[in-house]
């Protein structure tokens, strides 16, 4: 069940962080669609490989039916566990994970704590 909202005296603030990251996720999945052919690319560079991670061997190369592709990243492999979480699929999969970021994020930040909470205004 995907959550539309949650309840609580916490909803009186604005949750910046959330915002922040709803705004960040639309951002680069509108620079996704703009690449047009090239998002497969871009998937590969900033996605996560979990063969990366795990045996800490760096892809350099992959190879296709239309050829060999440099997936070399700009960054290093394990800022790949971050930029992969704002690479999405399809517009489904992107206003789901806007939705729940939307409606848990007031919930966690209150499960923080008023000292461990996100800054809101």
């Amino acid at each position: 069940m995907i959550p539309l909202s949650a309840t609580g005296p916490y909803r009186l603030r604005v949750p910046i962080v959330s915002l922040t990251l709803i705004a960040i996720n639309a951002a680069v999945f509108l620079y996704e669609l703009a690449l047009g052919s090239d998002r497969t690319l871009f998937v590969y560079k900033f996605g996560l490989i979990p063969d990366e991670i795990t045996t800490g061997r760096e892809f350099t190369r992959l190879v296709t039916r239309s050829g060999l592709l440099d997936i070399t990243t700009p960054l290093p492999t394990w800022a790949t566990l971050f930029t992969a979480m704002f690479l999405h699929g399809d517009l489904v999969h992107l206003a789901a994970t806007c939705c729940t970021c939307g409606s848990l994020g007031a919930t966690w930040r209150v499960a923080q704590g008023v000292y461990l909470s996100w800054p809101s205004t």
